[in-house]
């Protein structure tokens, strides 16, 4: 595991040698990679080279700790602040709250204190690393899992508000995309046979991704928001739109028209070709739009069978198995090794081979050594079952990011005046809906649980022998009266009793 970068900004050079000597010999998670004098040293320093953690003092001759910490909080909000203050200083150290600071450390410093804060900070830091991973591959993976959200929404797989709402706060669509109006729009190309013959020259396959890129680089007015769905048949593909603000179906119609007149003249100028859009019905919000199964299991068999796909992912069991017995019937009538290619091949399609996933081994090998179609199809229809059992189990996982962002967000907020409905924007869900969702998954209200998480912190700067009124403001309480009536009300003692009987214990 590479060691964690950390700097050390302190004007007084016996506390700044003496801060970093303490962190290469004790905290082992650390490498010290720069001691200066005063903030426009490092942040000089910050424009050519990447820390995770900045312990700087709070008044410094040329850039303070404060304007240090705005610097970081603007330009590198991966790297953790850590402030060093006096007693004195606390009313000034206070302002740098708004900037996410991490810590604050009261001087002279405490090693001890400053031993727990840095493996604090080592945790955290590795959190953020890990969480910053996980949310690049899920932002590689944002086009596809859309398109299947939408595939699926198209085909009237979801059934009400609550849902499409949540999976389109995880696909990170807006918080207003479920109150959107939208429309399917058909997109297609004039003189595509020429076009191809005379003026494109990378292939069919590479000409709709490049329509794709088109559409998702192209810059659209505040509120309207096109995607690439996928690909209708041949010569067709297929766009969602969403509208924002639309007053009614009329307005968001005029808006739509003159994003797609853009579009057509970005195609002319980036691609040299004529591209036709043909909008369907406006509809008032999403669940409308599915109401209307905009998608049809009448398509084409390639379309069924990615249909099929998107069922399972979505994890609708009695769509998915009603259109995987519809493909099976038609397969009847015909000799077995034709059934068994046709089976073997829609899951090598279910399964994403060119993924890197594969269909476990020994039911291919029942399908391949069955006797009987009975055989054939009690194989395919237990396959599919289970894979649709299999997205059931993602989709709690996905319930637990949401809760897993919501909590993080306030670990890392308690102290300021944080609200449900702060939450419910970090999370992209409509707060009403938060609320519900939040009390759902953590049988606490969300007020419950944000005063448990400041009382707990409170318990330990109190332990720490912190000043009662110094706990108030870092624990997120403005009034120390409703901090004490709240401690109380949590522990049965008010700070002071408990500050006494733990110290005195220890």
């Amino acid at each position: 595991m590479s060691l964690l970068r950390a700097i050390v900004v302190e004007d007084e050079r016996n506390i700044r040698e003496g801060i970093g000597t303490f962190i290469e010999t004790v905290a082992t998670d650390y490498e010290v990679v720069g001691l200066f004098s005063d903030g426009d040293e490092a942040i000089e320093y910050l424009e050519k080279n990447e820390v995770d953690l900045v312990l700087t003092d709070i008044r410094m001759s040329r850039i303070s700790g404060i304007e240090l910490v705005k610097y970081l909080y603007e330009n590198h909000p991966r790297t953790l602040s850590v402030v060093l203050s006096g007693y004195r200083e606390f009313e000034y150290a206070k302002s740098a709250m708004a900037y996410h600071v991490f810590d604050y450390l009261l001087k002279p410093a405490d090693y001890g204190e400053l031993e727990k804060m840095l493996q604090k900070a080592a945790e955290e830091i590795r959190r953020r690393n890990q969480e910053n991973e996980s949310n690049a591959k899920l932002e590689a993976l944002l086009p596809e899992l859309r398109r299947e959200f939408f595939i699926s929404l198209l085909a009237g797989t979801f059934k009400q508000t609550e849902t499409i709402a949540e999976k389109a706060s995880l696909l990170q669509l807006g918080a207003k995309f479920i109150e959107s109006s939208c429309s399917v729009i058909e997109v297609s190309l004039v003189d595509y046979e020429d076009f191809f013959e005379s003026k494109w020259k990378y292939g069919r396959d590479s000409f709709h991704n490049a329509i794709e890129n088109l559409i998702l680089t192209n810059h659209y007015e505040a509120g309207c928001k096109l995607y690439f769905v996928g690909d209708y048949h041949y010569q067709t593909a297929c766009i969602f739109a969403s509208v924002e603000n639309a007053s009614n179906p009329q307005e968001a119609e005029h808006i739509l028209e003159k994003e797609l007149d853009k579009l057509t003249v970005s195609a002319r100028q980036v691609m040299s070709c004529e591209l036709q859009f043909s909008a369907g019905k406006i509809f008032k919000n999403p669940l409308e739009l599915a109401q209307n199964r905009c998608f049809t299991e009448e398509g084409s068999y390639a379309d069924r069978v990615t249909l099929l796909k998107t069922y399972i992912s979505m994890n609708s069991e009695e769509e998915g198995l009603l259109l995987a017995r519809s493909l099976f019937d038609e397969m009847k009538g015909n000799t077995l090794p034709y059934i068994k290619g046709r089976v073997l091949e829609i899951f090598h399609t279910l399964c994403d081979v060119d993924e890197g996933q594969n269909f476990p081994e020994e039911s291919v090998n029942r399908i391949i050594r069955a006797e009987t179609m009975e055989e054939i199809e009690r194989e395919y229809l237990g396959q599919i079952t289970f894979m649709i059992n299999c997205a059931q189990a993602a989709q709690e996982s996905s319930h637990n990011l949401v809760i897993k962002r919501a909590k993080q967000y306030i670990e890392k907020n308690f102290a300021m005046d944080i609200s449900l409905q702060d939450v419910a924007e970090h999370v992209y869900l409509n707060p009403v809906y938060f609320s519900k969702y939040f009390k759902e998954h953590t049988k606490k209200n969300f007020s419950d649980y944000l005063a448990d998480v400041r009382i707990n912190f409170a318990k330990k700067e109190l332990v720490n022998g912190k000043k009662i009124d110094d706990v108030c403001r870092l624990s997120g309480y403005r009034n120390s009266s409703y901090f004490s009536k709240i401690f109380k009300t949590s522990t049965g003692m008010t700070p002071r009793e408990y500050q006494r009987m733990k110290i005195g214990r220890d």
